[in-house]
């Protein structure tokens, strides 16, 4: 055998330089794109963590900023209800043993200090169990009838805390609570007309949510949603089925889902506040956030994950 039959030719080593470039860029490519991916996976569910927590977090932090303001206030209209001179003022107008302008004398003082002493409260007035107002801090609330009043009603039994209205340049609602005497005997219901831009405040602080974050509350109005104080996208009102996440809320579960919202996909996170336990009613409280916003820093990183890999592919 010749000598230049004994060595590779040139074709020959051509074809296993080939060969063998062709199996290294292969395992390169396999390699870098299973670690690739691997990392993307693990890198994923960390980002998704993180922004569902966040969203937790926010309607966490909200709902037990909401029930602290509830209380508050349940405290202060409890406040005013258990003052002994001005009860006992009550209970001599209700034996007959002191005359109506009598007791309103009496009693208006004790309420106007209560008013100037309490932020937030507009209006003091206390009725009767029948529903008639016998005194107030405003003479256009005298001798009214708040019987058919859902404050009133629900003041019969115990402290409770309306849903808040639009009043001129705020927003307001009604705190009443049931004024007893030493033995139980219930004398009337306290209703405090209360400014709650303060709660306005706490639900409008989207601290952490981005551009598109918001916070929701709202009360069930028959087949409606009533929100609290109005959202962004729509009115104070939307159908109870077009919202089944606040529907869920009120109802008193709580969840995390992606689902659409006023035509924009969102992530939201929702749950109850039973904030009037004697009727075990409760508002939802919803967190949301938009997909495109809350899963920008994911697409971010898919973008540059595919560019490394493509610089990693052409080196190989």
């Amino acid at each position: 055998m010749g000598r230049d039959e004994a060595q590779p030719t040139a074709r020959t080593r051509s074809s296993l330089f080939v060969k063998m470039a062709l199996f290294v860029s292969a395992l390169l490519i396999l390699t870098t794109g299973l670690m690739s991916w691997a990392g993307y996976v693990v890198a994923r569910d960390i980002i998704r963590d993180q922004i569902h927590q966040l969203l937790r977090v926010a309607a966490s932090d909200r709902h037990a900023m909401v029930l602290s303001f509830v209380a508050q206030q349940h405290e202060r209209a409890g406040l005013v209800a258990s003052r002994t001179k001005l009860r006992n003022l009550i209970a001599q107008f209700k034996r007959g043993e002191v005359a109506a302008q009598d007791m309103r004398d009496g009693t208006r003082p004790i309420l106007a200090d209560a008013l100037r002493s309490t932020d937030g409260f507009r209006a003091i007035s206390i009725a009767a169990p029948d529903g008639e107002v016998i005194t107030s801090t405003h003479d256009e609330w005298l001798d009214v009838d708040v019987s058919g009043d859902p404050a009133f009603q629900a003041g019969l039994k115990g402290r409770y805390l309306g849903e808040p209205v639009r009043a001129d340049d705020h927003h307001a609602t009604t705190v009443s609570s049931p004024a007893l005497t030493n033995e139980g005997e219930l004398l009337g219901v306290v209703m405090v007309e209360l400014d709650v831009t303060p709660l306005f405040e706490i639900l409008t602080l989207t601290a952490g949510l981005g551009e598109s974050g918001e916070l929701l509350v709202g009360a069930r109005n028959g087949n409606e949603i009533q929100y609290l104080f109005p959202p962004r996208r729509g009115g104070d009102q939307t159908a109870l089925n077009e919202v089944p996440a606040m529907a869920a809320a009120i109802e008193g579960a709580s969840d995390f889902e992606v689902t659409e919202y006023a035509g924009v996909e969102v992530l939201l996170n929702y749950r109850p506040i039973e904030y009037q336990p004697i009727e075990h009613r409760a508002w939802g409280l919803v967190a949301k956030m938009d997909v495109a916003e809350a899963y920008l820093p994911l697409a971010e990183f898919r973008r540059s994950r595919l560019w490394v890999q493509a610089a990693l592919i052409i080196a190989g």
